[in-house]
């Protein structure tokens, strides 16, 4: 099967989105930074009820609670800005580059504007599929794009990955739902 398409911005950045919220590291280090400052604003805000300062003591109460429950949209808004503005750099001479990915039985055979790529089959870790897109993860730790929105032939393809899948013992994940959060 040979499809042809091309990314955009919005393609790069669900895919790094993706790919950090599957991120270990990533993700302890989120949920570590939504429990330690408010621990800190609260130690804080008996440091000052100590001294008999209410209003900082209340006013760090307050913060610490405001903290804890409007971390993860901050976080949230955080990462995408972050993501965004290091895939705009990276990645700028790609955007709206015409791509050919031909998916066959010994690999794929990837072509764009800088030249052409095979991968075998035998080096794809995993296949995740979310709402828009399905990302084939190599084992060098790479992950490629393709946009569900950008494929004619969407049923034959995904049944065709799920077929290499099950023939290659290679992880396909369906996750429909998923979300940056």
């Amino acid at each position: 099967m040979v499809l042809t398409y091309s990314l955009s911005e919005a393609d790069y950045l669900a895919q790094q989105l993706f790919v950090a919220s599957n991120n270990e590291r990533v993700r302890k280090y989120r949920q570590r930074n939504r429990i330690i400052w408010p621990i800190a604003f609260l130690g804080l805000g008996l440091a000052f009820y100590s001294y008999n300062s209410t209003f900082l003591a209340y006013y760090f109460l307050g913060f610490s609670l405001l903290y804890f429950f409007f971390y993860p949209a901050y976080s949230k808004w955080f990462y995408k800005r972050f993501y965004r503005k290091n895939l705009i750099e990276a990645y700028k001479n790609r955007f709206n580059k015409q791509f050919t990915v031909d998916i066959n039985p010994e690999g794929l055979l990837i072509s764009d504007h800088t030249g052409e790529t095979n991968v075998l089959i035998s080096e794809i870790e995993r296949i995740d599929e979310i709402a828009d897109y399905i990302f084939p993860k190599f084992k060098s730790g790479s992950t490629f794009i393709i946009p569900k929105s950008k494929v004619d032939q969407l049923d034959a393809l995904i049944q065709e990955l799920k077929e290499i899948a099950a023939q290659q013992n290679i992880i396909y994940s369906e996750n429909l739902f998923w979300e940056w959060k």
